[in-house]
């Protein structure tokens, strides 16, 4: 199907152009270089640029999650949503590896969002409506997981009926 798609010239052409690389991505003043000019300048500015601010200042969007907490929310917005990322991966590996009726879910949407967290260091992910999706399903996973096995400890086993000898 793909092969059938990128057969049409002008569907081919748009294709290569957005995987190559553009004007507003190189050099100094371009996406990557103003990521870099950003990072020295907000160590300085504990309260961050303000929210959406970071365009002011070099035209751009920062098109990067972890600078762009850093750069809209301050050390603070940055710092937080660092903790986040941890603790949700943190959470997630686990959902993963312990078993419960949740692991297989687990192993599907942890890994999901792990790879749209990476993606974060190249581009934008905060709004991404699926991210914050992910998040939930993570999160809700895991308090069912604890839910779930909290049952499994507190539950009573069946009495025991014990043979007896002596049928007096």
């Amino acid at each position: 199907m793909l092969v059938i798609i990128l057969s049409q010239d002008s569907i081919r052409e748009f294709f290569l152009w957005r995987i190559g690389s553009h004007d507003y991505d190189e050099g100094s003043t371009g996406r990557f270089g103003n990521q870099q000019h950003a990072l020295p300048m907000l160590l300085d500015l504990p309260w961050g640029f303000g929210p959406l601010r970071f365009r002011d200042y070099f035209g751009l969007e920062p098109h990067e999650s972890y600078i762009g907490a850093f750069a809209n929310d301050g050390w603070l917005g940055g710092l937080t949503w660092i903790l986040i990322v941890v603790l949700t991966g943190v959470v997630g590996f686990r959902l993963m590896v312990v078993r419960s009726p949740f692991r297989r879910l687990g192993q599907i949407v942890w890994p999901t969002l792990c790879v749209a967290l990476l993606q974060g260091f190249q581009i934008d992910i905060d709004h991404w409506r699926q991210v914050y999706l992910l998040f939930g399903m993570v999160w809700g996973f895991e308090a069912a997981r604890v839910r779930w096995r909290n049952r499994q400890r507190t539950a009573t086993p069946p009495p025991r009926i014990e043979a007896r000898a002596d049928y007096g």
